[in-house]
């Protein structure tokens, strides 16, 4: 079991803010390639205070990915970028929206507490160091976290198994 979408937040999750530059946390680049070689959807969850400021940046920053340099932006699904203020369950409806993926195959990651109220939809929260931001082992464990939460959700009757299994085929 995978999720079919993973989720980012920017500011003390994603990358890391030194001086006014942005710099994408150290492990970021490996989890990007992990999400793309799994076939899973991106989307960015944010209240970062300047749109703008963050699409520039997923416009020209650049990862290695299966051997070629992509922009972040072209990873980042469709209408699935969503940078503005309000509930993160806010943000989660538009996604849920532009994406048609079930809330309870989604993964995000987040520094702050608060916005593990993504849960009351099924979306699966995992919490990390604002100080150091979204390691390779809290993406791990987030992953393991999905897979149980995925077959404990369907097993209990709560979604068609069909569907998500030829989803996620």
């Amino acid at each position: 079991m995978q999720p079919s979408l993973v989720a980012f937040d920017l500011d003390g999750t994603f990358w890391e803010n030194r001086g006014g530059r942005y710099r994408l946390r150290p492990d970021i680049e490996r989890i990007l390639q992990d999400v793309v070689r799994r076939g899973l959807e991106i989307a960015i969850a944010s209240n970062h205070n300047d749109k703008d400021e963050a699409e520039t940046f997923f416009e020209t920053e650049r990862v290695e990915i299966e051997g070629r340099s992509r922009r972040l932006m072209d990873l980042v699904t469709h209408k699935c970028f969503i940078i503005e203020p309000g509930s993160k369950i806010a943000h989660f409806e538009k996604i849920h929206r532009n994406s048609s993926i079930a809330y309870c195959e989604m993964l995000f990651f987040d520094d702050l507490e608060k916005h593990s109220n993504v849960e009351e939809k099924g979306v699966t929260f995992i919490q990390v160091d604002g100080d150091d931001g979204l390691d390779w082992a809290t993406y791990k464990r987030g992953l393991a976290r999905i897979s149980k939460a995925i077959l404990n959700h369907y097993e209990d009757g709560n979604g068609d198994w069909a569907t998500y299994v030829s989803y996620a085929v």
